[in-house]
C-alpha cells in the first residue's frame, strides 16, 4: 500500500524582542527610553528566530498545520494563502512541491493532487530537503538561487518576508517525523512611536511615516546557503528602485518593516515621520554607520512630542576671521536651551558655510540631525586684510607733471597685491578727474599747484597710497625732434605761437622762417599735436615737414632744400606732417611758412638768397636771365598746403614755386603762414627765425 506524506503539525514562531536575542534575559525595568538618535539603536539587536515545520509519515491521505499565532507585524507566521515550498532530492534528482496554509486554524494541504505529496518510499531510506517561502506572494514557487527578488515598497498589508531552510540529509527515524527549520534572510528595522513625558494626557497624531528617501534597495539577487550548517543566505546585485518603504503599523503606533541586508552610511535617511508639528527625517549618525544583518531586528524608540525645532536651539557666537585666502568654517558650540545639553555635531546636527571666503559676512548654517529639525544661521564676520606700506604703494609718491597735457595713468606706479581691488580718487577734479576703477587720469580745467591721487584697497583689503601731481608750468615749448608731437589738453584758453625753419644756405642766406600766432579758446578736453619744422642739411635734401628738396644739376644750376613750417593742430587723431592736413584744414590752428633754399649764379657765383616765410604771401626771391645781374621778384604760390612746391621751396599754408627755364636761376620762395579764423590776438611776420623751427603753447586762463 503507497504510503503518503502526512503533516502532523507544524508550529512557526518568531522570537521578537526589542532589545535581546533568543534565550537572552528580558531588559531591565530602568532600560531608558530615550529621545536623541544616537541613543535609540539597542545594542546587541534582537535576533529572529528560525520557524519550525513538523511533518512524519503515515497512512491518512489528510496533512494538517497547525499555527496559533496572527499577523500583527512584530511576529511574523503563515496565515491562510502562504505557501511554503519543499525541494526533495532523489537518487540525484530534486523535486519541488507546493503547500498551501488552507483554513484560519492552520490547516496545511498539498498544493495539487494529494497523491503527488512527498513520501517515504521506505524507512531506511535518505532525502536531502530544503525549503523556503515567500509567504503570501505569488512567487511561492519561484526558485530564490539566482533570482532577482523584490520587497513590498508597501508593506502596510504583509512583509513578503523571505524565510529559507538549507539542503540537508534526513532519514526516516523512529516514526518518519522530521523538522525542517527555516531561517529569515532579510532583517527588519521597528520604529516605536511614544507620547510626550511633558503632556502624557496629549494624543498622538502621526500623518504617516516611510523608510529611506530614494537611497534604500528594493530588488536584489539572494543567494542561498551553499553548506550544511549554515544558516544565513547572503544578498548581491542590489538595484534602487522606488527607494521609499510605506511600513506595516499597528494601534501601538508600532511601525515595522523588512529591509535587504547591507551597510547604511552615515546620514542615509532611515525614516521619514510626518506629523501637524512638521516633517522630522532621521538619519544614520556620522561615523562607520549601521549594518543591517539577515535574521536581526533592529528597534528605535522615538517620543514624538519631543522632536525640537532648530530655530529654538542657542548658538554661540562665533569670532571675526581675517581674511587670508581661504575658506573659514568655524564650529560654533550649539546647546538645548530646555534641556541644557550642549548637542553633538554629526550626531544631532551638520553644519554648513556659505560666502565664508572672502571678507564681509558669512553664514554658518546648523542643520538638525535626529530630533533637531530644520536649520538656523548664524552669520560671522571676516575682516579685511589691512594692507602695509610695502604692499600698497606708488612707485613715487610725489609725480611732476608739466601743467595739463602730461597727466598720465595712476594705474602704472601702484603696486599691489595679485587680488587686491582699489578704488581711486582726485582731490581736486577741477585739475585732474580719475577714473574710480582703473585710475585713468583726464585732465581738468583748473590750474592748481597740488593735486593729489588716491588709490584705496577694497574688498579683501585696507589700506591707502597717494601721490601728488605737481604743476611746474603754465607754458610749454616744442623744439625740433623730427616727428610729430602730442599732449593731452584741458579746456580752456591759450596762445598759440609757432616759427617756421629757415631754408638751406650752401651758396646763399636761407630765407627765414616765419612767425604766426593766436589766442585759442580750447572748450573741451581734447589731445594736440605739434609739428616743428626743420632746416635741411649743408649739401641735398629738404627740410622737415613738407619743404622742397635741392639738387645739383647738370646745368650747374645750384639750389639748396627749403625749410619746414610748423604746424599745430587738435583732434582725436595723429595726421603726420603738415602736407597730410590738406583734407582737413578745421583741425589746424596755426602754421608759420619755412624760408626758401639760397643759391647762386652760376656763372660768376652771384649769391642768391632765398624767400623769407611767413605772412600771407610768398617771399621774394632772386632772379637772373642768362648772364644779365641777379634781379628781386615777387614769388609765386600755387603749390597745395604744407607741400613744398619744387626744389628750394619752404613749406607753408600756401608754398612757393621754382621755375627753371634755360638761361634762368631762381633761388627759393617762402612758404606762407596761417591763423585759423576765430583765433584772437592773431598776427604773423614774415622772415623771423633762423635755424630750425619752434612752437609754443600757453595757458592764460580757464
Amino acid at each position: 500500500m503507497k504510503r503518503f506524506l502526512v503533516f502532523l503539525g507544524c508550529v512557526m514562531f518568531l522570537l521578537f524582542s526589542c532589545s535581546r536575542e533568543p534565550d537572552q534575559e528580558q531588559p531591565k525595568p530602568n532600560d531608558p527610553v530615550v529621545e536623541g538618535w544616537e541613543e535609540t539603536v539597542i545594542d546587541g539587536d534582537g535576533e529572529l528566530a528560525s520557524s519550525l515545520i513538523h511533518f512524519s509519515i503515515g497512512q491518512d491521505s489528510a496533512a494538517v498545520m497547525r499555527g496559533t499565532a496572527s499577523f500583527d507585524g512584530a511576529t511574523y507566521t503563515f496565515t491562510v494563502g502562504d505557501r511554503i515550498t519543499i525541494a526533495l532530492t532523489r537518487d540525484g534528482v530534486e523535486t519541488k512541491k507546493v503547500y498551501k496554509v488552507k483554513t484560519t486554524a492552520g490547516d496545511l494541504e498539498y498544493d495539487g493532487d494529494a497523491a503527488d505529496a512527498f513520501h517515504w518510499k521506505n524507512k531506511s531510506e535518505t532525502i536531502k530537503i530544503r525549503a523556503w517561502s515567500y509567504g503570501s506572494s505569488t512567487s511561492f514557487s519561484t526558485e530564490p538561487v539566482g533570482n532577482t527578488f523584490t520587497l513590498a515598497t508597501t508593506q502596510s498589508a504583509n512583509y513578503q518576508e523571505l524565510l529559507y531552510s538549507p539542503a540537508d540529509d534526513y532519514s526516516y527515524g523512529s516514526d518518519g517525523s522530521i523538522s525542517l527549520s527555516l531561517y529569515h534572510q532579510l532583517s527588519r528595522v521597528t520604529i516605536q512611536l511614544t507620547q510626550s513625558k511633558s503632556n502624557p494626557e496629549d494624543p498622538l497624531t502621526v500623518n504617516s511615516i516611510t523608510f529611506g528617501n530614494g537611497t534604500l534597495y528594493t530588488k536584489g539577487k539572494f543567494v542561498a546557503p551553499a553548506s550544511e550548517g549554515v544558516t544565513i543566505g547572503s544578498w548581491t546585485n542590489f538595484t534602487e528602485a522606488s527607494g521609499t518603504i510605506t511600513p506595516y503599523h499597528d494601534d501601538t503606533y508600532k511601525y515595522s518593516a523588512v529591509m535587504f541586508p547591507h551597510h547604511l552610511a552615515a546620514g542615509t535617511t532611515l525614516f521619514t515621520i510626518v506629523t501637524p508639528d512638521g516633517t522630522f527625517a532621521y538619519k544614520v549618525p556620522s561615523g562607520d554607520g549601521i549594518t543591517l544583518e539577515a535574521g536581526k531586528q533592529y528597534n528605535y524608540t522615538i517620543n514624538v512630542r519631543d522632536l525640537v525645532a532648530v530655530s529654538t536651539l542657542t548658538i554661540g557666537d562665533i569670532a571675526a576671521y581675517t581674511y587670508d585666502g581661504t575658506a573659514k568654517e568655524p564650529t560654533p558650540t550649539v546647546t538645548d536651551p530646555v534641556s541644557g545639553k550642549v548637542l553633538t555635531k554629526g550626531t544631532h546636527y551638520t553644519l554648513s558655510w556659505s560666502n565664508n571666503v572672502n571678507a564681509g559676512t558669512a553664514t554658518c548654517t546648523v542643520t538638525g540631525l535626529g530630533i533637531y529639525s530644520g536649520t538656523q544661521n548664524k552669520t560671522f564676520t571676516i575682516n579685511p586684510k589691512a594692507l602695509t606700506s610695502s604692499e600698497l604703494y606708488f612707485a613715487s609718491s610725489a609725480i611732476t607733471r608739466t601743467y595739463i597735457w602730461e597727466l598720465g595713468t595712476g594705474t602704472n606706479a601702484l603696486t599691489k597685491p595679485s587680488n587686491c581691488t582699489v578704488t581711486y580718487t582726485s582731490s581736486n577734479t577741477s585739475v585732474a578727474t580719475v577714473n574710480s576703477s582703473t585710475g585713468v587720469l583726464t585732465p581738468g580745467g583748473t590750474l592748481a599747484t597740488n593735486t593729489t591721487i588716491t588709490a584705496t584697497a577694497t574688498g579683501n583689503y585696507t589700506g591707502t597710497a597717494t601721490y601728488t601731481i605737481k604743476a611746474t608750468s603754465k607754458e610749454k615749448t616744442y623744439s625740433f625732434t623730427g616727428g610729430i608731437q602730442s599732449d593731452a589738453i584741458c579746456p580752456g584758453v591759450y596762445t598759440l605761437e609757432a616759427w617756421g625753419a629757415q631754408g638751406g644756405s650752401l651758396y646763399a642766406t636761407g630765407g627765414k622762417g616765419g612767425y604766426a600766432t593766436g589766442r585759442w579758446t580750447c572748450t573741451s578736453a581734447t589731445n594736440i599735436y605739434v609739428g616743428v619744422g626743420g632746416s635741411p642739411g649743408t649739401t641735398t635734401g629738404a627740410g622737415y615737414n613738407g619743404a622742397g628738396g635741392s639738387r645739383n644739376g647738370s646745368s650747374q644750376v645750384y639750389k639748396s632744400g627749403g625749410g619746414g613750417g610748423t604746424h599745430i593742430a587738435y583732434g582725436t587723431v595723429n595726421r603726420g606732417l603738415m602736407k597730410n592736413y590738406a583734407d582737413y584744414t578745421n583741425e589746424l590752428l596755426i602754421i608759420a611758412g619755412g624760408g626758401g633754399g639760397g643759391t647762386k649764379y652760376y656763372s660768376d657765383g652771384t649769391p642768391m638768397p632765398g624767400g623769407a616765410g611767413g605772412g600771407t604771401t610768398v617771399g621774394n626771391i632772386q632772379h637772373v636771365i642768362g648772364q644779365g645781374t641777379p634781379s628781386t621778384i615777387a614769388g609765386t604760390a600755387t603749390a597745395p598746403l604744407g607741400e613744398g612746391g619744387g626744389d628750394g621751396t619752404g613749406s607753408g599754408y600756401k608754398s612757393g614755386t621754382f621755375q627753371e627755364s634755360s638761361g634762368h636761376v631762381y633761388s627759393g620762395n617762402g612758404g606762407t603762414g596761417y591763423v585759423k579764423s576765430g583765433l584772437t590776438n592773431s598776427s604773423q611776420t614774415t622772415g623771423s627765425r633762423s635755424g630750425n623751427g619752434q612752437a609754443k603753447i600757453t595757458w592764460v586762463s580757464n
